[in-house]
């Protein structure tokens, strides 16, 4: 009896480790699967897209979703679907670009006024509160307003609004590093100050701007999908999701599908990277054991 209890109890135990980490593979897949499905879609839509996103077909303008036409199709009798899956091209890209150049900016700015510290930090601080001190997209609105409603200079507005609170993160992060003992050995042992940034401190500093960055997809794509809704920013016949939205808003009551499957394809990649964020966060907290 007391052999069978024991067999048991060591079958048990071998077989937790196993469900334990089948379990944490299945919560990966489950973030992770729909951002790779996510990519693919953004990279070969349109060779993947039903129908040409582009042609147009006016004897089946406004159709509701069918079969034929599963997001249904717009006044022109273009495939809502196709010009979904082509839009990831023309709006998930732009958001990368953004966020690469204001963490570009961010972070070239918050290592030097960390790391020199005095009036160079003072000043640079300064610049970054002036931008700070208004509404990112109202910021945004009035530089686009000056320089022209088009997707390009849409692109440079919103980089311009969101450079300055990776300067403040990054330079938080290197207040707290540079004073610690490892980069004061590489002090003493006469390192130049390039090589203590680029080797020490910087590295050190990047793993929560990168978790930030990451969670900052999101915000930042439906910053240019308002920028697009708006008017401002992607252009007519753009298959921007923004811009899409924007073309079927007089059509809202009538054709729900214009505005209801764009603004569908917004919520669910903003949820896709947030919970891709939120799990690199949870890791980068507990360890890099399996992301």
């Amino acid at each position: 009896m007391s052999l069978s209890i024991h067999a048991s109890v060591t079958r048990s135990a071998l077989a937790l480790p196993a469900t334990a980490g089948g379990l944490a593979w299945l919560r990966a897949g489950i973030v992770w699967l729909p951002l790779v499905i996510l990519l693919v879609v953004t990279v070969a839509g349109r060779a993947l897209a039903p129908y040409d996103p582009d042609a147009v077909l006016v004897t089946d303008r406004l159709q509701p979703p069918s079969l034929m036409h599963p997001m249904g199709t717009d006044p022109l009798g273009r495939d809502v679907l196709s010009r979904v899956m082509t839009g990831a091209r023309n709006t998930v890209p732009n958001v990368f670009f953004i966020l690469i150049s204001a963490l570009t900016i961010g972070v070239l700015m918050g290592v030097v006024a960390g790391y020199a510290g005095g009036k160079i930090d003072t000043v640079l601080m300064r610049i970054t509160d002036v931008f700070l001190a208004f509404p990112a997209l109202v910021l945004a609105l009035a530089i686009v307003g000056m320089l022209g409603a088009n997707v390009r200079n849409a692109i440079i507005a919103i980089i311009i609004v969101w450079w300055p609170w990776y300067a403040r993160l990054v330079r938080g992060q290197v207040l707290s590093i540079k004073n610690e003992l490892y980069v004061d050995a590489a002090r003493s042992l006469g390192c130049p100050a390039h090589r203590i940034l680029l080797h020490h401190v910087l590295p050190n500093s990047m793993a929560p701007v990168g978790v930030q960055a990451l969670l900052d997809i999101g915000a930042a794509l439906l910053t240019t999908a308002a920028l697009g809704y708006l008017g401002v920013g992607a252009q007519p016949p753009s298959s921007e999701w923004g811009a899409m939205l924007a073309q079927g808003r007089q059509f809202f009551l009538d054709a729900w599908w214009l505005t209801g499957f764009p603004g569908l394809a917004i919520f669910v990649t903003v949820l896709i990277f947030n919970g891709a964020g939120e799990r690199l966060r949870a890791k980068t907290l507990s360890g890099w054991s399996r992301i």
